[in-house]
């Protein structure tokens, strides 16, 4: 097991990033149900449980499960892009600032219809900037325009 710091997290954390991000881009043809929606977001219409998303929720325990028995990367790689799922399906990225005590949306009615918005520009209390699409950039080297900042709020649950 290897030791972390704030120094070591910053400077993988695109590597992270961009394997996360070809997780979900794996998954856009397999998953695809149309134009603007997937498989997840019609398993989590029919199977709402009480988040509007439990669905999600079972499959990062599935995971979580899978890793501690065999430790595949791939394990963790899929529990952060559910994260990162429930994290938009719930609506979190459409909030002008972090809240460490924020509630779940749990009908976030005309979300997919939202084309610009400001986004997350890091985790905590940050400037945000306008985004009309992805910044993303898997497997391309290149900056995303995300560096988490230094902050002095510390937010409970963090590494």
């Amino acid at each position: 097991m290897i030791n972390t710091n704030s120094k070591t997290k910053i400077a993988c954390f695109h590597s992270f990033a961009n394997l996360i991000q070809d997780q979900f881009m794996q998954g856009e043809d397999k998953y695809a149900l149309g134009k603007d929606k997937e498989m997840t977001d019609w398993v989590c219409e029919i199977s709402p449980g009480e988040t509007g998303a439990d669905w999600i929720l079972g499959a990062i325990a599935k995971y979580i499960i899978r890793f501690k028995n065999f430790k595949n990367e791939k394990d963790l790689l899929k529990i952060a892009t559910f994260a990162y799922i429930m994290w938009l399906k719930q609506g979190f990225h459409l909030k002008a600032q972090y809240e460490e005590s924020a509630k779940i949306i749990s009908s976030p009615a005309g979300v997919g219809g939202i084309e610009s918005k400001k986004m997350v520009d890091g985790l905590g209390n940050r400037d945000r900037q306008e985004s009309s699409g992805h910044n993303l950039s898997a497997g391309t080297g290149k900056d995303s325009g995300y560096m988490p900042k230094k902050h002095n709020t510390t937010v409970a649950g963090t590494m």
